[in-house]
């Protein structure tokens, strides 16, 4: 687990590295195979992808079909960042939390008084099981959440 958080941690600190010297970009990929295979007592099985910039250096998975085309199920890993974003938005002056939704998408009337705060903080009364429900189109998990009734928290 160390390793694989190592390699994590590694490909994260690369970009810094290439402005200061040259990276063999192939010796990258045959280190974080080395890497991977010695941990194979542990049994990792996950994917492995580290960019340069706009370059794909390594994409590989391990302990999984070698077919990159399939998707990882996130749970709320990205809630995080959606709210780091909007709080950038924020200082840059360009929205403010306080703000309704409405401001920004067409909702119904009864949801015009929501706001990105209520949204961050899952105090705005909409239900979440629109989510549980096997959609997978941005589009349609927003038709279903406004759907919904608001029941104010």
């Amino acid at each position: 687990m160390k390793r694989c958080l190592f390699v994590l941690l590694w490909s994260v600190t690369l970009s810094g590295v290439s402005a200061q010297k040259k990276i063999d970009l192939d010796d990258i990929s045959k280190k974080v195979d080395e890497l991977v295979l010695q941990e194979k007592k542990l049994a990792f099985k996950g994917s492995v992808l580290i960019a340069l910039g706009n370059q794909t250096v390594h994409e590989k998975n391990y302990g999984l079909d070698q077919s990159l085309s399939f998707s990882f199920w996130i749970g709320s890993l990205s809630k995080q960042f959606c709210a780091a974003a909007i709080l950038k938005l924020q200082d840059d002056g360009k929205l403010s939390v306080s703000d309704p939704v409405s401001k920004f998408i067409e909702v119904p009337e009864r949801m015009n008084a929501i706001t990105i705060h209520q949204l961050l903080t899952h105090t705005s009364g909409l239900p979440d099981q629109y989510a549980a429900d096997g959609i997978t189109s941005q589009k349609d998990a927003l038709e279903a959440l406004l759907s919904n009734e608001v029941s104010p928290i």
